[in-house]
C-alpha cells in the first residue's frame, strides 16, 4: 500500500517462546516500526497494544534451529529496537533488501535533518508540500535525532556510517578513555531525558556501541548551535503564521527535539515556541474534514509534543502555556473526537499528564482541562455547561479502540482531585448524562483496556462512597443530585398540573420531617402523602403541600393498631386495597394453576424420561446380543477357514502322492525297457561272436 509511510508489509515476527511465528503488517515511518492486524488497520490508524518501536539497529540474522520457517522462501533479519531485539523473517531476500535499505536510508536522513547539513533554511522553505507528500513522510513517526545513526548492517560502524558523516570533520573519532565511557554514557541519557526503562536498555548495549553513540553525540553538539537548528530558528518558523512550516520543517524540528537537551528545549519554550506549535495545531483542527497531508503535519507536530511531554520540565511548561491543550479542542476538528486512535491517544496523554500536574496551585492543570472541555463544548453543543456530554456522547458509538482513551481521560479528571467533593460533583454531572447506563453497556467479560477504564472508575467510586458512608457500600452508583433527577422528572412530566402535583407531594415531605424518625422508611411517608392527596382529590379539592402534610401529621397522631381494618381509610383507598386485594387473589390462583399445569407437565415428562430410559436398556441388550454373535460368527469364520486350510493341505499332500506312484510305475517300465534292451545287446553280441570264429565262416556269405 502507498501512503503508509516509506516501507510497509507484512513480516513473520518470532515470538517470546521462540517456537512460533506472528505474521503482523508492518509500517516504517522514520525512524519508528508500526506494527498492525492488517492493512485495513494500518490505513485506519489502528495499532496494536504497543504498537511502535523505535529502531537502533538492522542486519541480516541466520535460521533459527528450533523453529521452521514460515514461508517457502525465508529470509532472516534481526532489527533491535528501543524495547529489545527481535528476529524478523520475511518473504524473500528481495524483500529483505529493501527493509533494510530503507531503515538504512530513514536514518542516515533522520541524522542528516538533526545536523542541518542537508539543506539551508531557504532551501526548505522553497520546497513545495507536494514534495514532501510524495516522500511518503520520511521521518514519520520515528527519528530519534542521533540515534538513528546506530543503524548498520554489519559489524563495522564507521563502514556503514552515512557519507555525510564521514565526510565531516565534525564527526571524525575521538578517544574516549575506558574508564570515563560509562561516566559520559550516563551523562547522555540524563541530557537525552528517557524513560527509566529504555535508560535501562541503551545500558545494557555493548561498549563499542555506547563508544559510537558517545562520538556521534560530540559531534552533534558541535553543530547544533548552527542557524539551522536553533530554537530562536525554529521558534520563528512557526511564528510566520502568513506561511505554515512544511511537512519536512515539521519532521526536523521533530528529530532535533526529541534528542535536544533540557537547555535547548527550555530556551525553545521561552522564545515561544510552544505558543507557535500550539497555533499550528488549531489551525490544523480548525475543520473536521483535512486532507492526508495535514494528518501527517498533526502527526509530526504531535512528535514534538511528545519530546516535551516525556520529561517534567516539559509538562512544567504546558501547565505555563496553555496553547497545547487548547488546541487539542479547538473548532470543530476537535482530535479528542476523532476516530483515528493514534491521535486521540496522544492528545490524551497529554492532557492525562497536565490533569494529575501539580505545577503551580495544586488544580491549575487539572482546571485548565476542565476549562478546554467547556470550550469543546460550547463550539460543538448547544449545552454549553455540559462539558462531559461530547465525551459521553463519543462513549454511545459500536465499541471501539478510542473508547479506551476517552474513559481514560474521564478517569484522569474525575478522579485527580485530592476534594472528595470535586469528584462526587463530577461523578454526578456524568451520572445526569447517563454516563454509568452508557459504560454498563460497553462493559463485556473480555478484560481488556475499555473494561479495564470502567474497573478503575467504579473502583475509585465505591472507595468514595465508602468515606463518605463510613461503611462499605452495595451499590456501584454514587447518589446522584435530587434537582438532576427532579428536573429530568418534570422535563417528562410536561403538563403543568402534574408538575404542580409533583411539587405539592415533595413540599409536603419537607413539611413532615419530623416523622422521619418514626417512620419505618421514606417510601412509607411517600405512601402516605399519596394517600392523603387522594383523600383531598376524592372531596373535589386540589391538594396542596400544606393541606397534605396536615393530614399526614393528623394520621400519625392517631393511634396505630396492627389490623388495617382498625385505621380509618376512605372509600377511595377501600375501593383500593379491596380491589389490590382481588389481584392478588386472581394472580395467587393463576400461579397455583400454573404450578398444577407444571406438576402435570413434570409428570407426563418424567414418564417420556422413564420409557426412554427402558428403551435405552433394550437397545443396549439388544447390542450386546448382537456382539455376541458377531464374536460368534467371527469364531465360526476363524474355525471353517482353519478347515480349509487342512484341507488344503490334504489336497496338496494327495497330489504328491499319486504323482510319485506315476513316477514309480514310470521308471519300473523305464527298467524293464533297460532289461530287454540289455538282453538284445548280449544276443547281438553273441551272434556277432558267433559270425566271427571259424565255424561262423562257412555261414557268412
Amino acid at each position: 500500500m502507498t501512503g503508509l509511510g516509506d516501507k510497509s508489509g507484512f513480516l513473520f515476527k518470532l515470538k517470546e517462546n521462540n517456537r512460533e511465528w506472528k505474521k503482523i503488517y508492518v509500517v516504517l515511518r522514520g525512524n519508528d516500526l508500526n506494527y498492525y492486524e492488517s492493512p485495513q488497520d494500518a490505513q485506519a490508524g489502528r495499532l496494536m497494544k504497543d504498537g511502535v518501536k523505535q529502531v537502533l539497529s538492522a542486519a541480516v540474522a541466520s535460521a533459527p534451529s528450533n523453529v521452521p520457517a514460515p514461508v517457502q522462501n525465508p529470509a532472516f533479519v534481526s532489527i533491535e529496537t528501543t524495547h529489545a531485539k527481535k528476529l524478523y523473517c520475511a518473504r524473500s531476500e528481495n524483500d529483505r533488501s529493501e527493509w533494510l535499505h530503507t531503515i538504512k536510508r530513514n536514518a542516515e536522513a533522520a541524522a542528516r535533518r538533526a545536523m542541518g547539513a542537508q539543506s539551508t533554511p531557504a532551501a526548505v522553505k522553497t520546497r513545495s508540500s507536494s514534495t514532501c507528500s510524495s516522500a511518503g513522510g520520511s521521518g514519520g513517526k520515528g527519528g530519534g535525532g542521533f540515534l538513528g545513526r546506530l543503524f548498520k548492517k554489519g559489524g563495522d560502524p564507521q563502514r556503514d556510517s552515512s557519507p555525510s558523516f564521514s565526510s565531516s570533520s565534525a564527526f571524525s573519532p575521538r578517544a574516549i578513555d575506558g574508564g570515563d565511557l560509562e561516566q559520559q554514557f550516563d551523562a547522555l541519557l540524563k541530557n537525552l531525558g528517557l524513560p527509566q526503562d529504555k535508560n535501562a536498555t541503551m545500558r545494557a548495549m555493548p561498549l563499542e556501541k555506547k563508544r559510537e553513540m558517545l562520538k556521534m553525540y560530540q559531534g552533534y553538539r558541535e553543530v547544533a548551535t548552527t542557524s539551522e537548528t536553533t530554537p530562536t530558528y525554529y521558534t520563528e518558523m512557526l511564528s510566520d503564521h502568513e506561511n505554515h512550516p512544511s511537512l519536512e520543517q515539521l519532521q526536523q524540528l521533530a528529530v532535533v527535539m526529541s534528542s535536544a537537551e533540557l537547555g535547548w528545549l527550555k530556551q525553545f519554550v521561552d522564545k515561544g515556541g510552544l505558543d507557535g506549535l500550539g497555533k499550528l495545531l488549531t489551525d490544523l483542527c480548525r475543520f473536521n474534514e483535512r486532507s492526508e497531508e495535514d494528518w501527517q503535519r498533526i502527526d509530526t507536530s504531535m512528535r514534538c509534543v511528545k519530546a516535551l511531554q516525556r520529561r517534567p520540565e516539559g509538562i512544567k511548561a504546558m501547565v505555563k502555556h496553555r496553547a497545547i491543550c487548547k488546541s487539542f479542542v479547538a473548532g470543530g476538528g476537535s482530535l479528542l473526537l476523532c476516530d483515528r486512535e493514534p491521535f486521540v491517544s496522544a492528545c490524551v496523554k497529554v492532557l492525562c499528564a497536565v490533569a494529575v500536574s501539580s505545577e503551580g496551585e495544586a488544580s491549575e492543570g487539572h482546571t485548565i482541562v476542565l476549562n478546554c472541555l467547556e470550550e469543546l463544548a460550547m463550539a460543538n453543543s448547544e449545552e454549553g455547561d455540559a462539558r462531559f456530554k461530547l465525551l459521553v456522547e463519543k462513549l454511545r458509538e459500536p465499541r471501539n479502540p478510542t473508547q479506551r482513551w476517552v474513559l481514560t481521560l474521564l478517569n484522569a479528571i474525575v478522579n485527580g482531585p485530592a476534594d472528595i467533593e470535586t469528584r462526587v460533583q463530577m461523578r454526578n454531572e456524568l451520572c445526569g448524562l447517563e454516563f454509568i447506563e452508557v459504560y454498563n453497556q460497553l462493559l463485556t467479560s473480555a478484560g481488556d483496556e475499555i473494561d479495564c477504564q470502567i474497573a478503575i472508575f467504579d473502583q475509585e467510586m465505591r472507595a468514595d462512597s465508602e468515606e463518605l458512608q463510613g461503611e462499605k457500600s452495595t451499590p456501584i452508583l454514587m447518589p446522584v443530585a435530587a434537582t438532576t433527577r427532579v428536573a429530568a422528572l418534570e422535563k417528562q412530566l410536561g403538563s403543568q398540573t402534574l408538575v404542580a402535583q409533583l411539587t405539592a407531594m415533595l413540599g409536603a415531605l419537607v413539611m413532615v420531617d419530623g416523622m422521619y424518625a418514626r417512620s419505618p422508611s421514606l417510601w412509607f411517608l411517600m405512601g402516605e402523602a399519596c394517600s392523603r392527596g387522594i383523600d383531598i382529590l376524592a372531596e373535589g379539592k386540589e391538594p396542596s403541600a400544606e393541606d397534605v402534610a396536615e393530614r399526614m401529621k393528623a394520621s400519625f397522631s392517631k393511634p396505630r393498631t396492627n389490623s388495617m381494618a382498625a385505621q380509618p381509610v376512605s372509600d377511595a383507598v377501600a375501593q383500593k386495597l379491596s380491589d389490590a386485594a382481588r389481584r392478588v387473589a386472581e394472580e395467587q390462583a393463576k400461579r397455583k394453576a400454573a404450578d398444577e399445569e407444571w406438576a402435570q407437565r413434570t409428570v407426563k415428562l418424567q414418564a417420556v424420561v422413564d420409557q426412554s430410559k427402558k428403551d435405552l436398556e433394550k437397545a443396549k441388550v439388544a447390542a450386546q446380543a448382537a456382539m455376541e454373535a458377531v464374536k460368534t460368527a467371527a469364531a465360526e469364520k476363524a474355525l471353517v477357514a482353519s478347515e480349509l486350510e487342512a484341507l488344503d493341505e490334504d489336497l496338496t499332500a494327495l497330489s504328491v502322492e499319486k504323482l510319485r506312484e506315476k513316477m514309480a510305475e514310470r521308471n519300473r517300465q523305464v527298467a524293464t525297457c533297460n532289461a530287454k534292451v540289455a538282453a538284445m545287446t548280449m544276443e547281438v553280441s553273441e551272434l556277432k561272436s558267433k559270425l566271427s570264429s571259424p565255424a561262423g565262416a562257412a555261414l557268412r556269405p
